[in-house]
C-alpha cells in the first residue's frame, strides 16, 4: 500500500483510491484515450478543458499573490563577512533563576560566515570568527548600522543682541513683557 487515501469500505475489497493529484493529472489523458458513450464524450472533453482553465487561473492568482507579498518583504542584502545582530528567543529556566524579561533579546554583533540557502546563514561571533555560532533564518538577522559621530544638521548660533532693539519677545498693549 502507498501513501494514498484509504477508506474502510475499500479495505474489504483490497483496493485503494488514487490521490487527487493522480486524478487531476490523468483526467485529460483518460478522457482523450478511452472510448466512452458518444453522447457523453463531448461533455467530458468540455469538462477537461474547463478544469485546465481553472487550474491555470489558480496558478496565475497564486503567482500574483506571491508577487504582491514579495513587494512588502524585506529584501535580502546580506553576504558573507557582514556584521549582523542575531535575535534570540530566550527560555526561562527556573532551576537557574533566569527569567526571560531580564535576558537580552539580541545576541551581540556577529559575523556571517556562509550562506547555506537563500534564507539561511551560518553565523559566528566577531572575536572567534572561525567557530560557527549556529545557523539562523534571515528574519532573525538584522544588519549592524554604523552611527556617524557627526550631527545631521549643524546647531544654530545665537543671534547677537543689538542695544536698543527689542528682545524679540512679544509685548502686550501696555508695553509689558
Amino acid at each position: 500500500m502507498g501513501n494514498h487515501w484509504m477508506y474502510p469500505c475499500l479495505l474489504t475489497i483490497c483496493r485503494e483510491l488514487p490521490t487527487i493529484n493522480d486524478i487531476v493529472n490523468d483526467l485529460t489523458s483518460v478522457i482523450e484515450n478511452d472510448n466512452f458513450v458518444p453522447e457523453i464524450t463531448p461533455y467530458l472533453k468540455l469538462f477537461s478543458k474547463t478544469s485546465n482553465k481553472i487550474r491555470d487561473r489558480i496558478e496565475k492568482k497564486q503567482d500574483q499573490r506571491k508577487q504582491q507579498f514579495d513587494r512588502h518583504r524585506r529584501p535580502l542584502y546580506l553576504s558573507p563577512r557582514d556584521e549582523v545582530w542575531v535575535t534570540i528567543h530566550p527560555v526561562s529556566k527556573s532551576h537557574s533563576d533566569i527569567t526571560v524579561q531580564f535576558v537580552p533579546n539580541r545576541e551581540g554583533s556577529c559575523l556571517i560566515l556562509t550562506q547555506k540557502s537563500p534564507t539561511i546563514y551560518g553565523v559566528s561571533r566577531l572575536d572567534s570568527s572561525d567557530e560557527p555560532l549556529g545557523t539562523y533564518h534571515f528574519s532573525t538577522l538584522h544588519p549592524v548600522q554604523s552611527r556617524d559621530p557627526q550631527p545631521v544638521s549643524s546647531t544654530r548660533r545665537a543671534q547677537q543682541h543689538i542695544p536698543g532693539s527689542s528682545s524679540g519677545r512679544r509685548r502686550n498693549q501696555k508695553g509689558r513683557l
